[in-house]
């Protein structure tokens, strides 16, 4: 009995200090994830006000504003002026999927002096963010719902849609002519958290205003549709069902930093989970990231499960002992008790022999068996420990963690009207500092998705999506690249191709194979072509670059982990030599298959192929 409570406490003391490591480890994934989202949203929001204040003062705004407002013109060239404007705001809003429509207000009285779509009617004078435009900043909007009739997300015209304004000035050389107001698609706002929300069963993003509405769709729309008219934006605030209260996340959210909470609680759904909340920068949103609490913590109840049994065992084996064994076996038992009190000490590795009878020679063995079985499974156990403490701790705690706030920092520090105005030997320093950070975040992400491709956890969300319109997002992501480097890039699909597929990972792939391409092409006339056409069954896909080709025995070994084309010194660019390897990994879990086709001195062309009808 004394050895059974002895493992007992070891046991316990194992559990324990699994768990707090396991409590840990979701702490930072959660915050690290709910951080990464408030980011994309505030990085989000900067781009776009930026695209706001370069139309203001594009030429062709400011000179019509003028002539709108100039009583000296005659009606002719007002309506000529208004006709361009016309064109132009056409253009802007081919150009920008967010634009959803635009407004020119007198800065005076705030009378409308031009609109365009789904511009508001309303006078918006007495709006903060017209008034930050009259006085020369760029002001933002709550998200609040339409008050006119304008085009839904489902091309539908409503009222009570939800609306995000965006206000800019314009000037001209003699003052300010006017304020430039723009409506956004709240709907296409992009938190770039859905490549994490891949690796949970259960894990649901979204955003929510301060009052607790939803500010963007949740990952499980279908468990809230009976409290929706139409939308759970602004119609559905985060309340526990059960008790008719905001929930325990939102209410500890606080705006100075972000708030974690692994002990559980209820979700809108009324479903235990854990969860962060963090708000996003200048705004007085929030970002919640969520996953069940039943997931969560799967693995405990699988140690619980391992301790209950082990325990269970030992205590049948004592309790036989007990039971059977007289004074007449006295040596054998003590020379049992000392084997157990051996075990419950930690010390797995001595051998349980007991001489007597034929019954206590085969406990003695049926005990040394158990006591094989225990140091097996603490061995696994710790080995899986040491393995998930290492890779897992090493590569969330003091790589990813670390990278958030230098990537976060070095982009605030280039913003002067945040930090000051920096030389330009400290902007170059900055970039440099950013640019590696990105670079050591990519190589981090590699490395867990070839850990997930070995052990065949890498998870695919399959769907229907349109090939065409993939392509033109992949050259999307790219054009600040493009144009900085002065490459051409070219997206050569002409067919309107439908496939299911993983549309997300395939992203992933094209867009390591175009980073490979950038990285290889000349520094000046640099010429990369994308391509999707439909082949039978499946979709083939290339990127072809015009660099410097790569050699017949090298392409070999091209597709292998950590194979480097150049090697030693004579390297000149960075990585790991895992892109490749992973995006094999991924074609082949898509029923395709992945070459390079390529000559010296003439260019490479890395080709995929994806079946059409995936996860079915």
């Amino acid at each position: 009995m004394i050895s059974l409570i002895s493992v007992a406490i070891i046991s316990a003391i194992f559990y324990v200090s699994e768990i707090n490591s396991q409590r840990e480890q979701l702490s930072i994934i959660l915050e690290s994830i709910s951080q990464i989202g408030s980011d994309n949203v505030s990085k989000w929001l900067d781009e776009r006000k930026i695209n706001v204040q370069n139309l203001a003062e594009s030429r062709l705004f400011i000179t019509s504003v003028k002539d709108l407002g100039n009583p000296e013109l005659s009606s002719q060239e007002i309506f000529q002026s208004r006709l361009e404007l016309e064109r132009f705001s056409i253009y802007v809003h081919n150009s920008w999927y967010w634009l959803e429509g635009l407004k020119i207000s007198d800065p005076n009285n705030g009378e409308m002096i031009f609109e365009f779509r789904d511009a508001p009617t309303a006078n918006l004078r007495e709006q903060q963010h017209f008034i930050n435009a009259l006085n020369g900043n760029i002001g933002l909007s709550e998200i609040y719902s339409s008050e006119e009739p304008i085009i839904n997300e489902f091309g539908e015209y409503e009222k009570d849609v939800p609306t995000l304004l965006i206000s800019a000035p314009i000037y001209s050389d003699v003052g300010l002519e006017g304020v430039l107001t723009v409506r956004v698609n709240v709907f296409k706002i992009d938190t770039g958290v859905i490549k994490y929300l891949t690796d949970f069963h259960s894990g649901d993003a979204f955003m929510v205003n301060s009052d607790g509405f939803f500010l963007s769709r949740s990952a499980f729309p279908q468990d809230i549709v009976n409290f929706v008219e139409r939308r759970p934006e602004l119609e559905v605030r985060v309340f526990d069902p059960k008790n008719q209260e905001l929930t325990k996340l939102f209410q500890s959210a606080d705006k100075n930093k972000p708030i974690t909470i692994v002990d559980g609680y209820n979700d809108y759904r009324g479903i235990p989970v854990i969860g962060s909340i963090n708000q996003i920068q200048d705004t007085d949103w929030f970002f919640i990231f969520e996953i069940d609490e039943a997931e969560a913590y799967q693995e405990f109840a699988v140690l619980q499960i391992l301790v209950g049994y082990t325990l269970s065992i030992l205590a049948i084996v004592v309790f036989g002992i007990s039971l059977h064994f007289s004074k007449t076996f006295a040596r054998p038992i003590i020379d049992l008790k000392d084997s157990a009190e051996e075990i419950s000490s930690g010390n797995l590795d001595s051998t349980i022999k007991a001489k007597g009878s034929y019954e206590i020679v085969k406990l003695s063995e049926s005990m040394d068996q158990m006591r094989k079985t225990i140091k097996k499974q603490l061995e696994e156990l710790k080995e899986i420990d040491r393995a998930k403490t290492e890779f897992l701790g090493m590569i969330s705690h003091e790589f990813r963690n670390p990278l958030f706030p230098i990537i976060g920092f070095s982009e605030i520090l280039q913003k002067p009207k945040l930090i000051g105005e920096l030389n330009s030997k400290q902007l170059d320093a900055l970039k440099t500092i950013l640019r590696n950070a990105k670079r050591l975040h990519s190589m981090i992400n590699e490395l867990l998705d070839v850990q997930k491709l070995e052990l065949d956890t890498l998870e695919f969300d399959y769907g229907k999506f349109k090939v065409d319109e993939l392509m033109r997002e992949v050259c999307k992501k790219f054009e600040s690249k493009i144009i900085e480097r002065k490459i051409q890039l070219v997206n050569t699909t002409r067919e309107s191709i439908v496939i299911q597929s993983d549309e997300f990972r395939i992203k992933q792939v094209l867009s390591h194979l175009i980073d490979n391409a950038l990285a290889f092409v000349p520094k000046e006339n640099g010429e990369i072509e994308i391509c999707a056409q439909e082949a039978d069954a499946t979709v083939l896909f290339y990127v072809k670059d015009n660099g410097n080709g790569i050699s017949k025995e090298k392409q070999e070994n091209l597709f292998k982990k950590f194979y480097q084309v150049q090697r030693g010194h004579q390297r000149e660019h960075g990585g790991v030599g895992l892109g490749l390897a992973v995006c094999k990994g991924i074609i082949t879990k898509l029923g395709g298959k992945i070459w390079v086709e390529s000559e010296l001195g003439k260019g490479s062309t890395f080709y995929c192929t994806v079946s059409k009808e995936n996860g079915k």
